[in-house]
C-alpha cells in the first residue's frame, strides 16, 4: 500500500509426502521469488500447495503473502508475524520490508488503522537507511493516513436482507448519514471518495491531513480524509466508512464539462460480500454471499485481480468496475510487441483520472478475444499502452472495464469465495 491509488509462467509438480519439515532449495527459492516480485499471484498459490508442512521462514513469507492476496488477511498476519520474528537477523532486508508492509496492508484490509500505522512506523524507523527517497516518500504518505485514522473504529456492515437497486447512469443511491446521494460503484478505488461539498452537506467527519492519491493516469492529488458514521445501501447498513475527500475542482474533467461527486471504493464493495452487476444496470446484494469452488479473483493491496487467457497464456489483469473501457498494459505490449507492431497503427491515448489526464503512445488492437472465467470476451477495439501509469502497469497486462462486463447479462464478484464469475 505503498501508493494509494484509484482507479505464463511455468508450474512446479511438487510432492510433499513427508510430514518433517523439508526446506525448500536454492532453485525453488529462486522461483517463488521470481513469482512474487512479477506479482503472479496464482502462480505463486499453486506452487505452494505441495509445502503446507513446511515452517521455514521463506515458506513462511510466502504462504503470509498468498493468504493476503487471496483475502485472508487474519492467517496472513500469523504467518508474517512469525516470519518476521524469525526472519529479523536474516540478510535479507528487502523480504524482511516488504513482509512488515504486507502485514500493515492486512490491518488495513480489517480497518485497524492504529496498527496499520505503527507497521509503518516500525518499516521508516527500523529500515530507513534501505529506502530510497520515492520508498520514504510512498511510506510516509501511509504511515500519515493511517495515523490520522487511528482512534476511528473498524468499518462494520450489516447485511439486512437482499438489496436489489437500479444504478442511474452508472451511479447506486447511497444514503450517507441523512443525505440521499448518488455514487458510482468502482472496484478499481482504493477508498470510497467524495467531493468536500458533498462531505459538508452529509455532515462527515473531515480529518484535516494532506494525503497524496495517485489517479489512474499516474499524476499525484492530495485529498483529505472524511469519515461517515452511517452509509445505507440498500439494506445494508455500514459504519465508520473512510473516504478521500476531493477539493470540488479536483474531481472536475473540463473537457467532458464533468463533474465527478465520488464513488463507492473497494473496501466498501467488499464489505457486500457479495454483489452482481447487471446489464441493464441492477445491481443486486445478496442477504448471504454464495459458497463457490473456484477462487479465480486475488488482490494487489485493495486492486482486484483476475486471471484470463490469451493466444493459450494465462495473464493477469486488473478488474475496475468504474472504468468505461479496458486499457492492455506496456506488460501486454512486451509480449506480444512484434504481432502488434505489424499489424496495428500507433496512437496516442489519453488516459484520464481525478485531477487531469496524460497522453500515452500506444497502438490500437481490433478484433481481440479472450478467456474469463471460462467464457469468451470480445473486444472490437482496445488500446494497448506503451509507457506506464500505475505500478500496476509494470505488472498485470491490462485494466479491465465495463466494456467486459456489459457482454454478459450479469457479473458477479463474490469475496467470501474470491471468485468472479459471468452470466
Amino acid at each position: 500500500m505503498k501508493r494509494i491509488a484509484f482507479v505464463t509462467l511455468a508450474l512446479f509438480t511438487l510432492s510433499c509426502s513427508d510430514s518433517k519439515k523439508t526446506t525448500p532449495d536454492a532453485h525453488l527459492t529462486a522461483e517463488l521469488r521470481n513469482l512474487y516480485t512479477s506479482k503472479q499471484y496464482f502462480d505463486l498459490r499453486d506452487v505452494l500447495e505441495g509445502w503446507d508442512r513446511d515452517s521455514s521462514s521463506t515458506v513462511l513469507f510466502y504462504r503470509g503473502v498468498v493468504d493476503n492476496k487471496f483475502h485472508r488477511p487474519e492467517s496472513s498476519v500469523r504467518y508474517l508475524q512469525a516470519y518476521v520474528s524469525q526472519a529479523e537477523n536474516e540478510a535479507d532486508v528487502d523480504l524482511l520490508i516488504d513482509g512488515y508492509e504486507i502485514l500493515a496492508d492486512n490491518f488495513l484490509k480489517m480497518h485497524r488503522y492504529k496498527e496499520a500505522s505503527e507497521t509503518f512506523g516500525t518499516i521508516l524507523s527500523t529500515f530507513g537507511s534501505h529506502l530510497d527517497p520515492e520508498q520514504v516518500a510512498d511510506f510516509e504518505n501511509s504511515f500519515t493516513m493511517c495515523d490520522a485514522l487511528r482512534d476511528v473504529p473498524p468499518q462494520t456492515a450489516v447485511i439486512q436482507g437482499e438489496t436489489k437497486l437500479q444504478t442511474t447512469d452508472g451511479y447506486l443511491p447511497v444514503r450517507i448519514n441523512d443525505r440521499d446521494l448518488l455514487l458510482g460503484p468502482d472496484t478499481g478505488a482504493n477508498f470510497s471518495v467524495i467531493i468536500r461539498s458533498l462531505a459538508e452537506k452529509a455532515d462527515m467527519r473531515i480529518i484535516d491531513v494532506s494525503v497524496d492519491v495517485l489517479n489512474v493516469a499516474g499524476m499525484k492529488v492530495v485529498a483529505r480524509l472524511g469519515v461517515a458514521s452511517r452509509v445505507e445501501i440498500g439494506k445494508v447498513v455500514l459504519h465508520n466508512v473512510v473516504f478521500l475527500v476531493f477539493d470540488d475542482k479536483d474531481l472536475y474533467i473540463p473537457g467532458a464539462d464533468l463533474q465527478i461527486k465520488g464513488v463507492i471504493g473497494f473496501p466498501v464493495i467488499e464489505a457486500l460480500g457479495e454483489i452482481t452487476f447487471g446489464r441493464n444496470g441492477e445491481v443486486l446484494i445478496p442477504a448471504e454471499p454464495r459458497k463457490h469452488s473456484i477462487h479465480n479473483m486475488c488482490l494487489d493491496g485493495l486492486t482486484p485481480l483476475i486471471a484470463g487467457i490469451f493466444r493459450g497464456n494465462r495473464h493477469t489483469f486488473c478488474l475496475d468496475s468504474g472504468a468505461g473501457t479496458s486499457t492492455l498494459y506496456p506488460s501486454f505490449f512486451k509480449a506480444y510487441e512484434e504481432e502488434i507492431e505489424a499489424n496495428y497503427s500507433a496512437s496516442i491515448e489519453k488516459v484520464r483520472g481525478f485531477g487531469g489526464y496524460r497522453e500515452i503512445p500506444a497502438y490500437r488492437m481490433e478484433n481481440v478475444r479472450m478467456t474469463f472465467s471460462e467464457k469468451e470476451i470480445f473486444f472490437k477495439e482496445i488500446p494497448v499502452l506503451t509507457e506506464y501509469t500505475l505500478d500496476n502497469s509494470h505488472y498485470f497486462y491490462g485494466n479491465l472495464g465495463r466494456d467486459m462486463i456489459h457482454q454478459f447479462e450479469r457479473m458477479t464478484l463474490n469475496f467470501a469465495s474470491m471468485c468472479f464469475v459471468f452470466e
